[in-house]
């Protein structure tokens, strides 16, 4: 149960830091204060394949955590 939700909750973060890497790398690499980018400088078809591969992901994780919470129910573990 606890390897489907890490698996979940990495590929999550590692989705959304690809969104804000460039602005992440200047902050804490380079030192420079720049603001995060809005929603709306991001290309459409990028906004669209992250919408659609965080919503995979949540609805495949939280079916493989429901499935792992309920096998380990059943065993009264």
């Amino acid at each position: 149960m606890w390897y489907d939700l890490g698996g979940t909750l990495g590929f999550l973060s590692t989705t959304f830091v690809s969104l804000y890497y460039p602005t992440l790398k200047a902050r804490y690499w380079e030192g420079a204060n720049v603001p995060f980018p809005p929603l709306s400088s991001f290309a459409p078809r990028q906004l669209l394949l992250t919408t659609s591969l965080v919503l995979w992901t949540v609805r495949l994780g939280s079916f493989l955590v429901q499935v792992s919470a309920l096998a380990l129910y059943r065993r009264g573990l």
